[in-house]
């Protein structure tokens, strides 16, 4: 079953912890841009905004890897999918799990050839200290 969610509803059950409930209820849960939007607003409640505080030890790295990052620390995710090499090492500096495209696209009808495979996890491996 798939709903719709409008900002009300989303922001309390943030506020008292129970947003899970809505996967125990329903396959997908769509929140439309307009709800994204208000979501964020000054006047939200801090907890209830989609992006995390900002981290200012994450000024170096683009607003996508901040908040993927800044997020990861505040669910305590289980892994972060980040491609770039700075997130990466970063990730990695504060224990937070690291998977990337290269693993996931093998998955897919994306070719890579064994060779620039192997040459990509040995780079990896050597900037991230990583297998």
């Amino acid at each position: 079953m798939i709903v719709i969610a409008d900002t009300t509803p989303l922001n309390y059950l943030v506020l008292i912890e129970h947003v899970e409930v809505l996967a125990a209820l329903y396959t997908r849960v769509v929140v439309p841009e307009t709800v994204a939007l208000e979501l964020k607003r000054k006047f939200a409640p801090v907890r209830v905004r989609p992006d995390p505080p900002f981290d200012l030890t994450l000024e170096f790295l683009d607003p996508g890897e901040r908040a993927a990052l800044s997020l990861a620390e505040l669910l305590s995710a289980d892994e972060v999918l980040i491609d770039d090499w700075a997130g990466r090492t970063e990730a990695k500096r504060r224990h937070i799990r690291v998977t990337g495209t290269l693993t996931k696209l093998r998955a897919t009808n994306f070719r890579l050839s064994a060779g620039v495979e192997r040459l990509v996890r040995q780079l990896l491996a050597q900037r991230i200290g990583q297998p």
